[in-house]
């Protein structure tokens, strides 16, 4: 088969389709990931082929601001009513659907895998005739929340001539679902062809090693804190919480994230070490906790290692991860106003010492340890796209 990876260019929204981009190859399919033209090198250093499709997320972004200005200052939950129908449909899959759509028809893909925030790619789909998947990113899209963008899409899908019973089919497609059900919250969902999907760890190229200096960390136990790659500059977070563990006897290793530079912090004490990146896969076998933005690669990541975490979310889904890993008692949830160095110390040392949290947390890598891995998901793929390729 040929199968086409479609994204938003944003690592949060590419990184979780790379573990089933790879089993396709494994496989023996060809595999292309269209994305926007800054995230194509991060594609081709992870090993795969990329095709630039649309705007940056720097453009879409300013785009975004200037047609809705003020939309940051909102409170984050009222930021997503916003962000579905206009970032996501109006802005970034419109500017991204000519191109997509020429690419599909030109490259013939037999299936087209796109995450759950990329609403071109079943325009490509359709107009090419190619079977579809969507790819879940993080909590499986609640009802009302496809509903906020059901208008938008059906706009958009009409200006390519699609009907709206195309529209209304968006999202009939199989569904690769990551989370696992013990984190999912109650409620409807919009997608209804639910296939579990264990969540991957992108594996880091060949070669990629930590540094050294992880080897000679003087304490027991260690804490990774990352605030990821879209809320990695929010101000005064990473500085409570350094300030907040500088003398606890844990160490840190902490991430900045592209653009994030560790020299910033300036000197720290022993046991903190303070880089731009780090492969998470082989970050958290070292770990005892996680602190992070609440981003849903970063809490899969630390759960599928049964590690308990302090959730400090800033926007987009992250208060719905927060909750959900809360509710099921593996972490702690903070808003953004008592992020102090304080309450991120109780917090932490909470988790650290009470051991509800790890026991609930080793429970879920239970459950996500007994999710079908990327080759089962796509061997069914594959079974149900084939009879349909070799009638086009």
């Amino acid at each position: 088969m040929r199968v086409l990876f479609s994204c938003v260019p944003a690592y949060g929204h590419l990184l979780p389709l790379i573990p089933l981009a790879r089993a396709c190859r494994r496989a023996g399919h060809e595999v292309l990931v269209a994305t926007g033209p800054d995230l194509c090198p991060e594609v081709e250093r992870l090993g795969l082929a990329a095709a630039p499709t649309g705007l940056s997320l720097v453009e879409i972004a300013a785009r975004y601001r200037a047609a809705f200005p003020g939309v940051e200052a909102l409170p984050a939950d009222e930021q997503m009513r916003y962000d579905l129908p206009h970032a996501f449909v109006g802005i970034a899959a419109r500017t991204r659907a000519a191109e997509l759509v020429a690419l599909a028809r030109d490259w013939a893909p037999d299936l087209i895998v796109h995450e759950s925030c990329e609403f071109a790619a079943p325009i490509a789909a359709a107009l090419a005739g190619a079977a579809r998947a969507i790819h879940g990113l993080g909590v499986p899209v609640p009802a009302g929340l496809a509903a906020l963008c059901a208008g938008a899409v059906e706009d958009l899908f009409a200006e390519w001539g699609l009907d709206r019973a195309t529209a209304e089919s968006l999202w009939a497609a199989p569904y690769l679902d990551i989370y696992p059900r013990g984190l999912r919250p109650e409620g409807a969902l919009a997608v209804t062809d639910i296939r579990p999907l264990r969540p991957g760890p992108v594996e880091p190229p060949a070669g990629g090693r930590l540094p050294d200096q992880l080897d000679r960390l003087p304490h027991d136990r260690t804490v990774y804190v990352t605030l990821g790659t879209a809320f990695n500059e929010v101000p005064g977070v990473f500085e409570a919480i350094l300030a907040g563990l500088r003398d606890e006897p844990v160490n840190l290793i902490v991430t900045t994230g592209p653009g994030g530079d560790p020299a910033r912090f300036g000197p720290q004490r022993e046991g903190i070490v303070i880089e731009q990146f780090l492969s998470q896969a082989l970050v958290l076998p070292r770990c005892d906790a996680v602190i992070s933005h609440a981003g849903s690669g970063t809490v899969l990541g630390a759960l599928a290692h049964g590690l308990p975490q302090v959730l400090l979310p800033l926007g987009a889904d992250q208060f719905l991860n927060a909750a959900a890993c809360a509710g099921a008692g593996a972490g702690t949830a903070l808003q953004p106003g008592e992020l102090t160095p304080e309450v991120i110390r109780a917090a932490t040392r909470r988790i650290l010492a009470e051991p509800g949290s790890g026991e609930r947390a080793h429970a879920l890598a239970a459950e996500i340890a007994a999710m079908p891995d990327a080759d089962a998901v796509l061997a069914d793929l594959a079974r149900e796209v084939r009879p349909l390729a070799r009638s086009r």
